[in-house]
């Protein structure tokens, strides 16, 4: 096991009567994506089980050099188990029709921009969303990322002074805290 896994980290966490099963499974995943880091720095899991309350049957593992790399494997992964687990809770009952993509929570989201905003002021919009999906994975989608951060900008508690025409942020905007 030791040679899989590329060191003896794993052992403490599998044999750790302080956690559930599922529990110790998802942190070695983590643990073994954070030794892979050391090469390519962008590493994910996704979970694959049957339903919502399945047992995981195994996780799909990814790792690259570029950012691009996580960002499509982070829309894909997400989509793909979130619309399965919805599927398989929903279909034949009176909520089938409900996007999956509602039951996502945002709870946190907020937070987590703000922190990356205080640590790297100026941020651009887009090293925070690759920052976000980068400690984050698989938890949040872009369109709720942009609509907070607009929401944040909106509110005064994000200043962007980057110019541009309209009131609209893009890619490129600064961010900074209103307060800092």
């Amino acid at each position: 096991m030791s040679r899989i896994f590329g060191g003896d980290y794993w052992k403490p966490i599998m044999f750790s009567s302080d956690l559930t099963t599922e529990d110790r499974e998802s942190q070695l995943i983590s643990a073994y994506c954070d030794n892979l880091a050391a090469y390519l720095p962008y590493t994910g899991f996704c979970p694959v089980r049957e339903g919502e309350n399945d047992r995981v049957k195994y996780f799909f593992v990814f790792a690259s050099r570029h950012p691009d790399a996580m960002l499509l494997m982070h829309d894909a992964m997400l989509k793909a188990y979130f619309k399965r687990i919805h599927e398989d809770a929903y279909e034949g009952t009176l909520f089938e029709n409900i996007d999956w993509k509602d039951s996502l929570s945002k709870k946190g989201l907020k937070e987590a921009i703000v922190e990356n905003v205080k640590i790297q002021p100026g941020i651009t919009r887009k090293t925070l969303w690759i920052n976000i999906v980068h400690r984050y994975f698989m938890k949040y989608q872009k369109s709720d990322f942009l609509l907070v951060v607009q929401q944040l900008v909106d509110s005064g508690e994000l200043i962007c002074p980057t110019p541009r025409k309209t009131k609209r942020l893009n890619e490129s905007c600064e961010l900074f805290l209103a307060n800092e």
